[in-house]
């Protein structure tokens, strides 16, 4: 039995591809694939799902895909070692501001 949380990870998915569909940029299929590929790494997904859903932005492919890349950056090792849990939080307050002015 899948829990809430990850059927909301899910919906995520669903509904990047339904958007991508109607938008008419990709083929559904290659969205799908792609966004499958990006949701192997789970913990990334999940901080892409909580970035989208908090800065209510639009769920495109591109928009999932910056979001991947800024998540990449702020969970990769060396940055978490270098960088206290305070700039962390002020790091993604700042690029949440940025994606509402988007």
């Amino acid at each position: 039995m899948r829990s809430v949380e990850d059927r909301k990870l899910d919906d995520l998915l669903e509904l990047v591809v339904l958007n991508e569909r109607i938008s008419g940029r990709l083929p559904p299929w290659e969205a799908r694939q792609r966004l499958e590929y990006l949701k192997l790494r789970r913990r990334n997904w999940e901080a892409i799902y909580h970035y989208i859903t908090e800065t209510d932005t639009v769920a495109t492919l591109a928009m999932i895909e910056e979001a991947n890349r800024m998540v990449e950056e702020a969970l990769s090792d060396e940055e978490q070692q270098r960088t206290g849990v305070g700039a962390l939080q002020a790091k993604l307050l700042e690029l949440q501001r940025q994606a509402q002015g988007a």
